[in-house]
């Protein structure tokens, strides 16, 4: 849902919310910043999607279910060659693709290590022997591929002014399809009509892949999302210049059911047909995805993280985080978390396309 960002509330309440939840979810001696009663009521409101946060949050079990992807292909960029008909693709082929961009980092390192440059990080091995899908992703969020995190320094070094990722991007623009009936609805999904990915495909993969983990592991803490143009198709990339973290915040539950109970707000054309259920699971609407942040002069190294936000009306992002007049769809504004640096948005309703070609960058 497109909401003009209008500073309502306590600007500095929320501002000082969001460093002090990068500095937990950083943890070490970021984490320290923060009082412990606080620390312990940002925790709260932390839901870990995979792998543990610096300081562990209890979640549940569930088994995330299967879910749908395309066929692995080696093209590189462009919407040519996409299959006739969706392939359901059982769970173990999922796991190939996320083992694949695994391999390609492993080599990497074996490389560096054959050439005496560094060593693999005990974390990273202790992450690649997680057994298991939700395992998998985890290892990808600790640890992503090299040109993942060339992409990730480069914009620390750019204090993120944008530059850094519009230079990793192709020069070719893609224009948004019809997806899930939205050129009948009159809806336009992004900001523009075209978008871009990256030069380097495994880097376009990779956060393709961020989205089919949510889809994956979001049951886990108790937040069934969909791939739809409806509920969970893009993101936000920021970059929090005190904690000098690279992210995205994702936004899940984007068009609810117009409902004259539990949801009376008609969101334009973007919410017509919707099926998305307002239910109080509206809370874990906002997702956040950090890159490992690499250990420097002025830094300790921080974990890549994967969780959701549960912004209920009495937790502590819920009351300062959450804008006023805003408390009903639950947004947090990526702005107030860092320096936007651009939209990604994920067509996972395209099922005859590789996963990399439902890419969109704005």
């Amino acid at each position: 849902m497109a909401v003009v960002r209008s500073y309502t509330g306590d600007r500095d309440l929320q501002t000082a919310c969001a460093r002090d939840l990068l500095a937990v979810l950083s943890g070490g001696i970021d984490a320290q910043d923060v009082a412990p009663p606080r620390a312990d009521a940002l925790r709260s409101c932390i839901r870990p999607l995979v792998g543990k946060l610096p300081v562990e949050v209890s979640s549940g079990s569930q088994d995330p279910g299967s879910f749908e992807v395309d066929q692995e292909s080696s093209r590189l960029d462009g919407d040519e060659g996409a299959s006739s008909t969706p392939v359901l693709i059982s769970r173990s082929s999922v796991r190939k693709l996320v083992t694949d961009l695994l391999d390609t980092q492993g080599r990497g390192e074996n490389r560096k290590r054959n050439s005496g440059v560094v060593k693999q990080s005990r974390s990273g091995r202790q992450a690649g022997q997680e057994s298991g899908l939700e395992g998998r992703f985890g290892a990808l969020v600790a640890q992503p591929p090299a040109e993942v995190m060339a992409l990730v320094r480069a914009v620390d070094t750019q204090r993120g002014n944008g530059s850094a990722l519009r230079r990793a991007l192709s020069p070719s623009h893609f224009e948004f399809p019809d997806c899930e009936g939205s050129t009948e609805a009159c809806c336009q999904l992004a900001r523009a009509p075209t978008g871009q990915r990256f030069s380097k495909q495994v880097v376009s993969r990779y956060f393709a892949l961020l989205f089919e983990a949510i889809a994956a592991t979001a049951p886990v803490a108790g937040f069934p999302v969909n791939l739809s143009r409806f509920d969970l198709f893009h993101g936000h990339f920021l970059y929090a210049r005190e904690s000098r973290r690279f992210g995205i915040l994702f936004h899940a539950r984007e068009y609810p059911a117009e409902d004259p109970e539990a949801f009376p707000v008609n969101l334009g054309y973007c919410q017509r047909g919707s099926k998305v259920r307002y239910d109080e699971t509206m809370n874990l609407r906002n997702l956040l995805w950090l890159a490992p942040r690499e250990a420097s002069v002025a830094r300790a190294r921080a974990p890549g993280v994967l969780c959701a936000l549960d912004t209920r009306p009495d937790g502590i992002l819920g009351a300062e985080l959450v804008v006023e007049g805003l408390q009903l769809v639950h947004t947090i504004f990526e702005g107030d978390l860092g320096v936007l640096l651009g939209d990604v948005n994920y067509l996972g309703a395209l099922k005859r396309r590789r996963l990399e070609q439902r890419l969109f960058i704005c």
